[in-house]
């Protein structure tokens, strides 16, 4: 499984997106993305704060007006909060691993670009839910989530359009509050 998911984010991080020419006035409303992410959250599982690191795979589409769609599988490990062992071993510090997903709306709030649209900053406001679903050792988990979140970023568009973005969302999960926060690159056209 591990290797799927690095050969998939190393085919998507290879892939070339043509651009659609565009006036410099129009708003981009129309563009299509694909992108990759890396994760470190927190959920609650049995009253005790659990650590998560993911690695994501998402897609953007356009769905009217401004809306976007936004849908985003992750695979994920979790394992009790030990900050000193996750900062010196990574993932291998998590025990169990699973797989999460999300689907929302994602609206743009602010943008602004320089130099002929070559360099663009923006922020992202954006809501939905999604569930994980992991196989822990005494047992399945499965926790649905309601997602309320912002992205904030900038985006490179000589030739293709490059979006690099930082993800910050708050979970509301049935035992209680979650967060997420990822790094990720975006590109499309």
């Amino acid at each position: 499984m591990i290797r799927a998911l690095l050969v998939l984010v190393a085919l998507a991080t290879s892939a070339r997106a043509e651009r659609m020419m565009v006036a410099d006035d129009a708003p981009r409303t129309t563009w299509n993305r694909l992108g990759t992410r890396i994760g470190f959250g927190s959920v609650p599982v049995d009253d005790a704060p659990m650590t998560t690191m993911s690695i994501a795979v998402s897609i953007d589409r356009p769905l009217l007006g401004t809306w976007r769609v936004l849908g985003e599988y992750e695979h994920v490990w979790i394992g009790p909060r030990d900050l000193e062992a996750h900062a010196m071993t990574g993932v291998a510090s998590l025990a169990d691993s699973g797989h999460r997903v999300h689907v929302g709306l994602r609206r743009r709030l602010v943008e602004k670009s320089w130099g002929q649209r070559n360099l663009a900053v923006f922020v992202d406001g954006e809501a939905g839910g999604g569930a994980m679903l992991v196989d822990r050792e005494s047992g399945a988990l499965a926790l649905p989530h309601a997602f309320l979140g912002v992205r904030a970023g900038f985006a490179l568009e000589q030739r293709q359009l490059w979006d690099y973005e930082i993800v910050l969302r708050g979970l509301a999960l049935p035992e209680g509050a979650g967060a997420l926060f990822g790094i990720g690159l975006v590109w499309g056209e």
